[in-house]
């Protein structure tokens, strides 16, 4: 695991990070206990941030702390990948219309900045920098969407999304077809087309959850959902 240092964060802040890329990136794998004197060796910490990290992982859904046994990796059900699937497909697919009608011009230049970055990088970069690239670009549309509660409930699940992303982001050849999904959101925003936005959106986190669910599914013996059809007007 790369150790982030950035001497003007906090400790906590720093810990919390390296532990978060650490999952994410999947150098610690689901399920896989986390010894808090080898963290700290690892870290140069104390364990007094390194537990203030573990809790703050928790509430983020990337790590589980029971009693007897401590903190472990946690592990992303198929039935959680499902759910979590189902309020992203939502929530993405609004911020996306919200933001065709509601960024301001200099948003949408940034946002084609943002994604001329994640196209350069598609087939360079590693799967976790290729998913820090998508979350600066969905940042910036949550930031111009115009709706707050939007961008609070997305930041809730964002570690697990950003897990379930990598995963989806590891099959052959999935990054530049992810690229070319993303760019036609990016063509509808330019043009102010709301709706078009809404379902290239909800095309492309279709295409990704099902690559994320078929990547989970050597782990489950059933392999059944069903599938969303939302319009705007049930929201």
């Amino acid at each position: 695991m790369k150790v982030i240092r950035t001497p003007s964060a906090p400790i906590r802040e720093q810990t919390v990070t390296n532990l978060r890329e650490g999952i994410i990136s999947g150098y610690f794998k689901p399920g896989q206990r986390l010894i808090e004197r080898k963290l700290c060796k690892l870290m140069g910490i104390s364990r007094t941030p390194l537990r203030e990290a573990l809790r703050q992982l928790e509430t983020e859904g990337l790590v589980e702390i029971e009693s007897f046994s401590g903190p472990r990796v946690a592990v992303v059900t198929f039935e959680q990948a499902k759910d979590i699937y189902q309020v992203r497909i939502l929530l993405e697919s609004f911020a996306c219309r919200l933001f065709a009608l509601n960024a301001k011009t200099k948003e949408i230049h940034n946002l084609r900045r943002a994604f001329d970055r994640l196209e350069k990088a598609a087939e360079t970069v590693k799967t976790i920098e290729l998913v820090a690239l998508k979350d600066k670009f969905y940042d910036i549309i949550l930031q111009g969407c115009g709706n707050q509660l939007i961008c609070s409930i997305f930041r809730s699940i964002t570690a697990r999304i950003a897990f379930l992303r990598r995963t989806s982001l590891s099959e052959s050849g999935r990054p530049s077809k992810s690229v070319a999904e993303i760019r036609r959101i990016v063509e509808a925003i330019e043009q102010r087309d709301a709706d078009a936005a809404w379902g290239a959106s909800m095309h492309h986190v279709k295409i990704a959850r099902d690559n994320a669910l078929q990547g989970l599914k050597s782990d489950f013996k059933h392999f059944h959902y069903e599938e969303e059809n939302i319009t705007v007007d049930q929201l």
